[in-house]
Order: C-alpha cells, then structure tokens, then sequence
C-alpha cells in the first residue's frame, strides 16, 4: 500500500522455537508455547529493544536480557491482541499437547476420544465422547498417494452432527485417512494412535486407515 510497515510477526508453533513473536514500536513481545512445567520459558516475554529520540532510534536492550513483561503488563497485552488478531486473519495452527506424554500435563484426564469409525459409500461418521475438555476442532488428516515414498497428507474440517458425532465426506482418490481431535485446552488425539510411531523407521500410512474402494 506504500505505508511505513511497523509491525513484523514470526509464527513457529511447530518446530524447535516454539514461540509466536511480534516487534512493534521498537518492543518485541514472545509467546512461549512450550511453558507449561517447563519454568525456564515463561507464557510470554517483552522486551524493548530500541526507543525513538528525536526520530532517532536508541538502544535500549538488543540483547533481549531484560524480561519487562510484569512491569509493563499493559503494554504486553496490547501487543498480545495484535498477535492474536494478526494469527486469527492468517487463520494460523497451534502448537498441541500430547496426551500420551508420560509426565504430568494440567488437563491431561480430560482429554476426548474417537469410540466409533464407520466409513460407508465414501464417507465417514465419527462418534465422539467427551471427558471433561470440550472438542473445539475436528479434522480430517488424508492422503492421495499412501505408501509412496514421497507420501503427501492434507488437512480439512470434519463437519459436527451433533454433540457426539462428526462427518465427512472423503475427498476424491484418499487412500489412507486419521480423524485429529483438539480440545479446549489444546491436547490433540488422533485416530487411529500415532503412539508408537517412530520417525526413522516408521511410515504415517502403517498406522492410518485405509479407505475402502
């Protein structure tokens, strides 16, 4: 559009980082999202790294050693709103908990499950319990060319029947096919399990479900 940009967001729910970041008028606000039982990385750090003197940008902390987020709580929910509003337009994922982790995880009881799977004429109906942690996304994780080498997975929403069951259609030429369920506090369960899927020796197709002819 030709306006100065003034705000810049980094989004890395899914690897080693971990974190969704946003600088903007010279602070920069992280969301941790691997906090929980782990202290050294609190929910969410805010640091200033610069300031505007006289249209002069001064250093003020580019080291990022200074965490200021409790003396100025204000100014980190502010910016927490602009990430959340810059991440809900981008229609963004969520790092998610593991409920087969071996550690205590708050929540980890209540997780939901998959009871029942029927597939019929192409379709698929998902029954559904909840134990505690209201579902908030359902998905259909599919592939078209399972048991390639070079195997390739895809991502849509499975549509809610009613409070304990979901469908949908499968997209045309699915081979093998997960339901991932997500609940309110971000524990993601799939099915079927990925629980014993090793990365080096195993392939997503030796666990998914193969779609009927």
């Amino acid at each position: 559009t030709g306006t100065v940009r003034d705000t810049m967001v980094w989004h890395y729910p899914h690897d080693t980082s971990n974190e969704s970041t946003i600088i903007q008028d010279g602070y920069k606000l992280i969301r941790n999202y691997d906090c929980v039982n782990n202290p050294q990385n609190p929910p969410l750090e805010l640091f200033q790294l610069y300031k505007n003197v006289e249209k002069k940008e001064i250093r003020v902390d580019i080291e990022e050693a200074k965490n200021i987020v409790e003396a100025m709580p204000e100014k980190a929910k502010e910016m927490e709103q602009k990430l959340n509003s810059i991440l809900t337009e981008m229609n963004a994922s969520y790092a998610s908990y593991n409920p087969d982790y071996k550690a205590k995880l708050p929540h980890k009881d209540k997780v939901p499950s998959v009871t029942k799977l029927v597939e019929e004429k192409g379709s698929i109906t998902v029954n559904v319990q909840e134990n505690g942690a209201p579902i908030k996304q359902a998905h259909l994780i599919y592939t078209l060319n399972g048991e390639h080498r070079y195997e390739e997975w895809f991502q849509t929403s499975l549509s809610k029947v009613d409070d304990s069951s979901y469908a949908i259609e499968l997209p045309k030429g699915t081979t093998h096919y997960f339901v991932n369920l997500i609940d309110e506090n971000q524990f993601l369960v799939s099915y079927p399990s990925l629980k014993k899927f090793k990365f080096k020796t195993s392939t997503m197709t030796d666990f998914a479900l193969k779609a009927e002819k």
